[in-house]
């Protein structure tokens, strides 16, 4: 793992984060659509930069597209999700032999029906789409164990398609200690804490419950499969560069933090000094540290041929 050295750049989040609270109005004072507060703490948007929905591919017969990122294609004169297995796997490949696809799509657009309920706007621009194709992605390391379905939608006139991801909510690991959510739906807890602590959250977050293939109902939020984020490449930054971004990603938690909790608390208990930033940075290292620990252990299991992977995905 390739680390920034500089103990300025593992304090910056945290200091940050400290003067932001001091600083951030109440709630109702805050316009989420500008990225901004009005007590004067201006926090930078990250740029746009695109989604997988792009125009469809029509070359030659077959499967086409760019599969591994879950872009939409052509099967057989059809739109559909492209098969990237293990990482993407269509429904038509998980049903049993013998469910016709008719009966598949109508099971499927049923749940959307339920999912577009819980979407917070009346008139919603998920009504101008129609269900098209869903397939089974394979989740990032940081959701190991849960699981993610894709949703394809086309607009009104075969443009526009739209790619939703479904992702598993669990039980948080707060219920041990804070008793269970009053949410009966886990996916539904995610999306109110997220539009509780996002100044402006995709619209078509939502949620639902979903009957799996192996007859278990588990809870899912869904939300766009790129929402417009951006990032940068962090592993690539020098000491300054990564002092400078590090500081909008303390004011940006320091702000959900504000919408969310008792700001004048928080601050109070961070106090104006650094100690708390130092402790944070002291954990970040240890937590780095762990991981690679971590890794060194899943590479020599894989190895030995106690766990089994697949390498080039």
């Amino acid at each position: 793992m390739q680390r920034i050295p500089g103990l300025p750049v593992r304090l910056a989040p945290s200091s940050s984060c400290r003067l932001v609270l001091r600083v951030a109005p109440p709630v109702s004072a805050m316009k989420p659509a500008e990225g901004r507060m009005s007590g004067g703490a201006e926090l930078p948007l990250p740029p746009r930069t695109g989604t997988d929905c792009r125009a469809l591919r029509r070359p030659a017969p077959g499967r086409v597209g760019c599969a591994h990122r879950a872009e939409p294609g052509e099967v057989d004169g059809e739109v559909r999700i492209l098969a990237d297995p293990p990482l993407v796997v269509p429904i038509d490949d998980l049903v049993q032999p013998g469910t016709a696809r008719e009966e598949t799509e109508a099971w499927m657009r049923e749940l959307v029906r339920t999912y577009r309920r819980t979407l917070s706007r009346r008139h919603h621009p998920m009504e101008q789409y129609r269900y098209i194709d869903t397939a089974r992605k394979v989740v990032g390391v940081g959701s190991v164990g849960t699981r993610a379905w894709i949703l394809l939608f086309e607009g009104r006139q075969r443009q526009a398609p739209l790619l939703l991801q479904a992702k598993e909510a669990q039980a948080s690991v707060l219920e041990r200690f804070l008793g269970r959510s009053r949410y009966r739906n886990h996916g539904r807890r995610v999306v109110e804490g997220q539009r509780l602590m996002q100044a402006a959250s995709d619209i078509f977050l939502g949620w639902l419950r979903l009957e799996g293939l192996d007859g278990r109902a588990r809870d899912y939020y869904v939300r766009q499969l790129h929402d417009w984020k951006g990032s940068v490449e962090v592993g690539n930054l020098r000491v300054p560069g990564a002092t400078l971004y590090a500081r909008p990603c303390g004011a940006t938690l320091a702000r959900a933090h504000a919408r969310l909790g008792d700001r004048v608390a928080i601050a109070a208990y961070l106090g104006r000094g650094d100690s708390f930033d130092r402790a944070l940075a002291d954990f970040s290292v240890a937590y780095a540290d762990q991981n690679e620990r971590d890794y060194e252990a899943f590479a020599r299991a894989v190895k030995s041929g106690r766990l089994a992977a697949e390498n080039g995905l």
